[in-house]
């Protein structure tokens, strides 16, 4: 009986666009997730923001805080990465499906 090895492997297949779309949404929840912990963390502090300038806002106070505080950055270096992945990862699965 003869086995064909390419069945076991995924050589050349294509993965499921709702794999895509799938990631692209968990990326950007990360992203928001990401974001939401630098809030919470800046208004312990006592810090109060505007909606619409939050983003940038957020991420310049955390990292001029974050040594006095002994908070890390990695955050901050997370955020931008895991939403811009996310948003193509989105738009890929989108127009594929």
């Amino acid at each position: 009986m003869e086995v064909e090895l390419s069945s076991f492997w995924f050589i050349g297949a294509r993965p499921d666009p709702q794999l895509y779309l799938y990631a692209g949404i968990l990326l950007v929840g990360c992203s928001a997730v990401l974001l939401y912990f630098l809030y919470l963390r800046l208004r312990d502090v006592g810090r109060t923001y505007i909606a619409y300038k939050l983003p940038i806002q957020l991420i310049s106070d955390y990292l001029r805080l974050g040594p006095q505080y002994g908070w890390s950055p990695l955050p901050v270096y997370l955020v931008w990465p895991t939403a811009i992945v996310g948003w193509v990862l989105f738009f890929i699965g989108v127009t594929r499906l």
